[in-house]
């Protein structure tokens, strides 16, 4: 079941935070896509299948990245795929009859403290992570990092590339699943093999590409409006909406820290975020953040007045 005529949409004006990681990987010598499969949702769950693709994106003459056929053309270098026995943790049988992976299945694998340190050599040191929904994978592995006592170099879930938040930007779908973005984009037409880590990595590795491809081809080349920006306020109503309002010159802009995308204005004063350069804003509040020492624009607490040498690049 394909996507119909305009249901892949423009966003490079409500894009995620995450977009600027695009420039990263672009940059980074190598793409990392990965997953997990783990004994829970808990903090306390391990992983029991750790699953990755080592990919290089290939360039044009000018040194571009490369579109072929409406995708990202990259050379897949290699592949890691592992189970893991998470003693002494157990599977449960929700898990195993979601993944297909058994108790018995991991009972002789190696445990954590040898797979990690292996996994992280082959990642090298100049790549990005990609994956769909990444806060998990990343918060999984670093829990495993520090319990093997690797956790001098923990992973931030903001510096990867997540295909989920990109994909709930890019396509108008109900549910946001990797199954349901890789059936609508026609990548796959099945499910069986979903909650496969080393399957679930193939899919996500063909679903960023498309949708990088996407953001690359629609990049529009004039910008747009540059507004000034004069302070930030933090809004949490409720579980459902936690926003960053951003005042500038042309009205209240807000980060939703939710969906992880940009939106304009209010009911009775609403902004027009198609005719902003919303790339710029972007950049701009992360300048202002790092001056303020705030990590990014979904950490800001409170009220944050902006000084007036900052307001602009």
């Amino acid at each position: 079941m394909g996507l119909q005529k305009g249901e892949i949409t423009n966003v490079w004006s409500n894009i995620p935070r995450l977009k600027t990681n695009i420039s990263a990987l672009l940059s980074a010598e190598n793409i990392v896509v990965f997953d997990t499969e783990t004994t829970g949702l808990r903090s306390t769950d391990k992983i029991i299948q750790l699953s990755a693709v080592k990919m290089r994106v290939n360039k044009d003459t000018k040194g571009a990245p490369l579109i072929e056929n409406e995708k990202l053309s990259v050379e897949i270098i290699s592949t890691f795929n592992q189970y893991i026995n998470p003693y002494p943790n157990y599977i449960s049988q929700e898990v195993q009859e979601l993944t297909g992976i058994t108790n018995e299945m991991v009972r002789k694998e190696p445990k954590e403290n040898e797979i990690i340190p292996q996994f992280l050599s082959w990642c090298g040191e100049n790549f990005v992570f990609m994956g769909h929904n990444t806060p998990f994978d990343v918060g999984k592995l670093n829990a495993a990092m520090e319990r093997v006592n690797v956790a001098s170099r923990m992973f931030d879930a903001e510096a990867t590339i997540d295909t989920l938040p990109l994909a709930r930007a890019l396509l108008k779908l109900s549910h946001h699943r990797l199954v349901d973005c890789c059936e609508a984009l026609n990548i796959i037409s099945q499910e069986e093999e979903f909650h496969n880590a080393l399957f679930d990595v193939e899919m996500t590795a063909e679903l960023g590409c498309v949708l990088i491809a996407k953001l690359l081809k629609e990049k529009p080349q004039n910008g747009g409006i540059r507004p000034l920006v004069f302070g930030f306020s933090e809004f949490v109503k409720s579980k459902n909406v936690n926003r960053v309002y951003v005042t500038t010159s042309v009205g209240q802009l807000y980060y939703d820290r939710i969906s992880h995308l940009w939106g304009g204005g209010t009911a009775k004063s609403p902004v027009d975020i198609e005719k902003i350069d919303m790339e710029y804003i972007d950049a701009l509040c992360q300048k202002i953040c790092d001056e303020k020492g705030i990590k990014s624009i979904s950490h800001v607490k409170g009220k944050v007045d902006v000084p007036y040498d900052l307001r602009k690049m």
